[in-house]
């Protein structure tokens, strides 16, 4: 399983910027030699194993949220906000509605992680099911797809966005609503 460079990019700057260079290269003295290397210079569109970002990840959030996963779905956030504003600008600029922007995950999703897909489904108006499949992640990710979810969301005009997630087996269900 494999993760595209620019997610590498996006936690390494959450890490250095929310805790300055200090607190990323505490991050990374608890990482393995290989997962340091991949942090040390991701390239931007190369892919990379999916262990080493959750392995930094889990690093990050044990070092700095005392391993509370919740903080995995403020990273999250941070990382959407700077794809949006720089990253994925373009990828993001034909979308004009939180509608838009759950439709189009499912074909954005096989750019950026492989192998998996998502599966979407209109429930009502304003919610929607998720599904990840074929992309075995781990609770705390789900927590950062949550966050990285509702600010995309918000991005784009939902109000009080919100996300929650269950397991259904090995995959994972995002329940997605909010309000216009």
């Amino acid at each position: 399983m494999e993760l595209k460079g620019i997610a590498f990019i996006l936690l390494k700057e959450f890490a250095e910027k929310a805790f300055g260079p200090q607190g990323l290269e505490r991050v990374l003295e608890k990482v393995s030699p290989e997962t340091r290397e991949v942090f040390l210079n991701p390239k931007k569109h190369k892919f990379y194993p999916w262990r080493a970002y959750v392995e930094f990840e889990r690093a990050l959030v044990d070092e700095f949220f005392g391993g509370d996963i919740s903080g995995a779905r403020k990273v999250g956030r941070f990382t959407a906000k700077l794809a949006l504003k720089r990253d994925y600008r373009l990828v993001f600029a034909r979308f004009k509605t939180p509608r838009d922007a759950v439709l189009r995950l499912t074909k954005l999703w096989g750019l950026y992680l492989r192998p998996g897909e998502l599966q979407t489904q209109e429930v009502s108006k304003n919610y929607w099911t998720v599904r990840l499949l074929g992309f075995p992640i781990t609770d705390m990710y789900a927590e950062h797809l949550s966050g990285w979810f509702e600010t995309v969301l918000a991005h784009f005009g939902a109000k009080r966005a919100r996300v929650s997630w269950e397991k259904e087996g090995e995959n994972y269900v995002f329940h997605v609503m909010w309000e216009e």
